[in-house]
Parts: structure tokens; sequence; C-alpha cells
């Protein structure tokens, strides 16, 4: 047999090509070409697959480190990456309590790659900055809105931002185009809407949306991976979901399996957040 080797790169093991020595003429050129094309090839791979494991490593550093224990309130989560041969996404939650209050909240960052996931990092930080001044969940989107006409003006994101007192179920929320979170109380399910454009534009914005959540009541935040299939509307998956949040799991971490295994498509394309919340 004749064999060629090729590495790109010092710190890369070489990559070899192995075939019968009757099949090559003199010096084997076609075969030095061969080698060099496939390391090619490999080497871009081996770059695209370093570059899809940095931005999830990013992203899951970025996320909350745990769900917080808070009384009256059942929480679970649920993020799921997309496929190794997807580009990284832009999906974002955020769990923590402040001053007796539970803020969270959900958004998706326009576009799939590390960039999308840096810009998430400082979406989700400026959300963080601003509720610790003490601002509503409507001011809050205005000055990330603000933010990122200023610093980031070639995006886009959507948002769901909500105040929720454990102690009175006292709900405060808005939201920036985000898709409307689910409200399901004994077998009766409701989407919550608040229609607001995504952050990015320059539009007035309306009024936050106050409620109080009943005792036993649950709701579910997602992001658009969760319901959005190649072979099926959005009022289709929004149908969906509805059905499947008609009932939901004593365990909410079971109830967020089921949503995944029951709605999502076997394989992932886009990334999958969701967060459930439960008054208890």
């Amino acid at each position: 047999v004749t064999v060629a080797a090729a590495r790109l790169r010092e710190d890369r093991p070489p990559l070899y090509v192995v075939v019968p020595t009757r099949t090559q003429t003199a010096r084997t050129p076609a075969l030095v070409q061969l080698v060099q094309a496939v390391a090619a090839a490999v080497e871009a791979q081996r770059s695209y697959d370093e570059e899809h494991r940095i931005a999830v490593t990013l992203q899951r550093s970025l996320l909350p480190r745990r769900v917080p224990e808070i009384n009256g309130l059942d929480l679970a989560v649920r993020y799921e990456p997309a496929s190794a041969r997807t580009e990284v996404g832009g999906d974002f939650y955020e769990l923590v309590m402040l001053d007796g209050r539970l803020l969270l909240a959900v958004g998706d960052v326009a576009g799939h790659s590390l960039h999308a996931a840096t810009v998430m990092a400082e979406l989700r930080h400026a959300v963080r900055a601003y509720a610790v001044e003490g601002h509503q969940p409507g001011a809050i989107l205005h000055r990330v809105n603000e933010l990122m006409r200023t610093l980031l003006p070639n995006e886009s994101a959507t948002l769901c931002v909500l105040f929720l007192d454990p102690a009175t179920g006292r709900v405060r929320l808005a939201s920036a185009g985000h898709l409307p979170p689910v409200l399901s109380l004994d077998g009766k399910v409701e989407f919550v809407q608040h229609s607001a454009p995504l952050l990015g534009l320059r539009a007035d914005r309306p009024e936050d949306l106050e409620f109080v959540l009943p005792v036993g009541a649950t709701l579910v935040f997602y992001t658009d991976g969760l319901i959005e299939r190649r072979d099926a509307t959005i009022d289709e998956g929004l149908a969906a979901l509805a059905d499947v949040a008609a009932q939901v799991d004593d365990d909410l971490d079971r109830f967020c399996q089921r949503l995944l295994v029951e709605l999502a498509p076997p394989e992932i394309n886009d990334d999958v957040a969701v967060v459930v919340l439960r008054r208890s």
C-alpha cells in the first residue's frame, strides 16, 4: 500500500489516506491532492464542532445555576440546545428573588450563532441590572430596548418579564413580542396575551398586565423552539401546547419533560427553553 499524510495544524493529529500501490502513478500526485483536500475538510468540521461546543458551554454558563426554592411556589425548567448539526441560538431564562418577589424572564435573541449567544448574555445581564434598580417589567423592557437600539442596533429579540409576589399571587407582566405564556387551572387553559413589539424597534409599548395567579394555577413560559415545526403552522403549535398543558403533572419536572416529548420535534433544530411555575 501507499500512505499519504497531511496535517494543517501542528496541534492536530495527522490525517492518513491509504490506497493500494498499484493504483498510483509516479510520485502519486492525485493521492497528495486527495489527502490535502480531505485534511482541509476534516479541519473545517473540527473547527465547527469546537465553535458549537464553545457556544453551548457559554450558553449554559450564563443560565441560572439552580432553580430557587420559594415557599408557596413550585418551579421547574428545561433547556435543550439545538442538535450538533445546528448552530446554537440565543434562548435564555432568568429566575431570581428580588425584595421578596420572583423575577422571571424568558427571551430569545434572533439568529443562531456564537454571536447570538453573546447578545443573549448582554440582554440577560441588562434585565437583572434594571430589575435590581427597582424598575417594573415594562420599564425594564423599555430600558433594554434603548440599550439594544444604542449598542446593538442590528439585533432583535423577544422577551417576557414578570414579577410575582409568592404570598399574594399578584403578577405584573410585560412582553416584547414573545409568545404568550399558558395559564392552566383545573383542566382549563388560556393564553396570557400581552401584545407588544419585539426589542430592537422604536415603538410605543402597552401598560403592564396585572392579575392574581390563583392557588393551584400553573404558568408555562417557553421559546419558539418548543412549538414551531416545519410541517405545522404556529397556530397549530399553540393549539397542541394548550392540549398538553390542560393536564399538569404533580411533578413539574415530569411535566416539563412531557412537554418536550409531545411537542418538540425528534431532532431539535432550534434551542428550547421552558419555565413552569405553579402557585401551591
